[in-house]
This record gives structure tokens, sequence and C-alpha cells, in this order.
């Protein structure tokens, strides 16, 4: 928005694939199962649960085989072009709040950042805000 003199809203590296960013989330994901459930981790018996708004991403997930990821039918849609989807939404929020772990994302490098977006997901702060999670529950995935 060169008009407005603010700063272009970049948040990934442009030489960052999605497939690299849903790789470093599967490897933050494991990680806190790792340290936060060792006895599951250990036994394979940890089962994830994915929501994104990128249906991208959505297809890469139902496609891994190294991983055991649920996913929703919900078609992402911005709750701007489509209100009608706002129950999607919440039923992905409460599914998530009421998980024993939760990776949320966040900026590659956040201190760089000077754009108008959070540094770290909305959609996440809210299902931090109604899940009951303690901090060893929780990371935050820098892609």
């Amino acid at each position: 928005f060169p008009e407005a003199n603010v700063p272009n809203d970049v948040r990934m590296d442009s030489d960052k694939s999605l497939r690299t960013s849903w790789n470093q989330m599967k490897d933050c994901a494991r990680e806190l199962a790792r340290t936060a459930f060792p006895t599951f981790a250990a036994a394979e018996r940890v089962r994830y649960v994915l929501a994104t708004d990128n249906m991208k991403i959505k297809n890469m997930a139902r496609e891994d085989v190294d991983m055991d990821v649920y996913v929703t039918e919900v078609t992402p849609s911005s709750f701007r072009h489509a209100s009608s989807r706002d129950s999607d939404a919440w039923m992905e929020l409460f599914l998530l709040s009421r998980q024993d772990g939760f990776v949320m994302n966040g900026m590659a490098n956040p201190e760089a950042y000077e754009g108008p977006a959070d540094k770290i997901s909305t959609f996440a702060k809210l299902v931090l805000q109604i899940g009951f999670f303690f901090e060893g529950q929780v990371m935050v995935c820098h892609i």
C-alpha cells in the first residue's frame, strides 16, 4: 500500500513453499507431543487435528501418510465473504479448544515484521481464550 505509506503485509519468506510450511507445522506438532505427552508420543498413539483456511494445506494433510491428521470437511471461507460460514468457524474453534495440546502458527521472523497483521494467528488466539491449556501444552510454530 505505497499510497497510504503502509508496509507490505508479507508474513512468509518468498522462497518458502506451502509444503515447507506444512512440514514445519508437522515438526512442531510432533515436538509438542514428544515433550508434553511423551508416553503417547512414544507409543505413536497421537492423533492430530488441523484447522486452516487454506484448502491446499488441507489437501496436503489428507494425502499425508506419515502422520495421522484429522481434517474437517469445512470449506475455508473468510467471514467477510460468507457470514453463513460462521457456524463452521465456531465448530473448528470449539474442536481445537478441546484438544490436549495446541500448536499455532506464527511469523517466521516477528521482530522484522512491520505490517498491519498480528504476528500470531488471531483464530489461534481465540482458541487459547476458550480452551483450558497449560503452558506446556501450547507451542508457537514460527513458519
